[in-house]
């Protein structure tokens, strides 16, 4: 009695609500122009760029101007109209790095003694513009990953106080997913 009571309460109510809007028209252009996508297409250009003879595409290499040629080709192919710098399809943007020497110094000096830290467990990313750098803390805090999520049931800094201190964290993610 009670299951069929809960059934009929809720399809009522479902049979109550408002409808939804109509989803606002698509411009005719835009229908014509995914119309002409095609799944495989897609498939292509992505093994392409992921293809492990690009070496990862990263600025300044071989494997990064062969994916700019790769795009500007299909841009150019597909009757696009360059905006980038000097009529074409690329900008040019300063990019900045910095990395310490192969066998950086670094210590932990708390109120008592000194600790050298082996290099190789520490990854540095220096300031650019800084030939060195010193750190006051007032002691370190392992943080996880440091990764915050609460939205996700995940926080590695709940109930931790890291306000003033060095956070240090692990590279990565969790193995599982974030959500519970």
């Amino acid at each position: 009695m009670k299951l069929s009571l809960l059934l009929f309460s809720a399809g009522a109510f479902l049979t109550s609500a408002a409808p939804l809007p109509p989803a606002p028209p698509v411009p005719k252009p835009v229908v014509k122009a995914l119309s002409r996508v095609r799944p495989d297409d897609v498939k292509a250009h992505i093994q392409y760029l992921a293809d492990d003879k690009l070496r990862g595409r990263k600025p300044g290499t071989p494997g990064y101007q062969m994916a700019v040629d790769y795009v500007t080709s299909q841009l150019k192919s597909f009757g696009v109209q360059p905006a980038g710098e000097d009529g074409g399809f690329t900008q040019r943007v300063r990019l900045r790095r910095a990395t310490a020497q192969p066998t950086p110094t670094i210590r932990y000096q708390p109120v008592a003694g000194s600790l050298p830290l082996p290099a190789a467990e520490i990854h540095l990313y220096p300031h650019p513009e800084q030939a060195s750098a010193q750190l006051a803390a007032t002691g370190l805090a392992f943080a996880g990953y440091g990764i915050s999520a609460p939205d996700q049931g995940y926080d590695d800094y709940q109930g931790l106080d890291v306000k003033g201190k060095v956070v240090v964290i692990v590279r990565g993610a969790p193995a599982a997913s974030l959500a519970p």
